[in-house]
């Protein structure tokens, strides 16, 4: 918002340079249409816009999202999840699972979870890796959480989540249930259990929209994504774009090779 020349800007975005691959990467979070980059890079990449930049040398990704409203009674949610998934909840209670909210990690603990995510893609035949240097520096900027449920003091799976002025966007989540020794009805539950209580954490930071990070597909939704509408309880459906712009000339070049691989133009 601009008032007599002057901006004023009620939520401050979130800006975090990678370097990757020789590429000086502005990954922008929680942007206002009237807010602009600060830091220097060659290409910024925004992440969940709701109007794109209209300019030659980007790239626009649209994408689907199901938010809940977490400023009511936590209670309504629960109300509005399925029997099964009550059930399988309630029984997580009484298996006494832990759950710990770290806003700061060590790097032992990260080299774990990126060892858990890399594995769930790994096992999937998917070539997906986590971008630890990326995750660790929301981290350090202090606007990552990451939600760790335990079982017997054994780490049963990981949420991520990135924060800022009331809005909230789970990011990542692992769990061990691809571990052969691991019983794997556990794991959902205790997966389970973790989203539930990470509605209460979240509200605790002052959390209000809870986005679930993206949907692929409402009509025809695949596992995930039914885990993640099985949960969200009464959801909005919204839509938003991730937008990556070239800015310097290798920026731009980079864009430029980017298009030619792919459909977007």
């Amino acid at each position: 918002m601009v008032l007599w020349g002057i901006r004023l800007l009620f939520i401050m975005m979130k800006e975090t340079v990678i370097l990757k691959k020789g590429i000086k990467i502005n990954h922008i979070w929680f942007s206002n249409e009237n807010e602009e980059p600060t830091k220097k890079a060659d290409i910024y990449f925004y992440h969940g816009i709701e109007k794109p930049v209209l300019i030659k040398n980007s790239i626009i990704i649209t994408q689907n999202t199901a938010v809940t409203d977490i400023s009511n009674n936590i209670n309504e949610i629960y109300n509005n999840i399925s029997k099964n998934y009550k059930y399988e909840i309630r029984r997580g209670k009484k298996e006494k699972l832990e759950v710990k909210f770290y806003r700061k990690i060590d790097q032992a603990l990260l080299n774990r979870f990126e060892y858990c995510y890399n594995q769930m893609f790994h096992t999937k035949g998917m070539k997906v890796k986590l971008n630890k240097a990326l995750l660790k520096k929301y981290f350090d900027e202090g606007y990552a959480y990451m939600s760790i449920v335990y079982f017997e003091n054994k780490e049963m799976a990981f949420h991520v989540y990135l924060i800022e002025n009331g809005r909230s966007r789970f990011l990542y989540s692992c769990s061990e249930c691809r571990n052969v020794d691991v019983d794997k009805n556990l794991i959902g539950r205790a997966n389970k259990f973790l989203h539930m209580y990470d509605y209460y954490l979240l509200k605790n930071e002052g959390v209000t929209q809870y986005d679930w990070g993206g949907i692929m597909d409402f009509t025809n939704p695949s596992g995930i994504d039914k885990l993640k509408l099985n949960l969200a309880g009464k959801y909005q459906k919204k839509s938003y774009f991730n937008q990556m712009i070239g800015i310097s000339i290798f920026g731009k070049f980079i864009i430029k090779i980017l298009k030619l691989f792919s459909n977007n133009h």
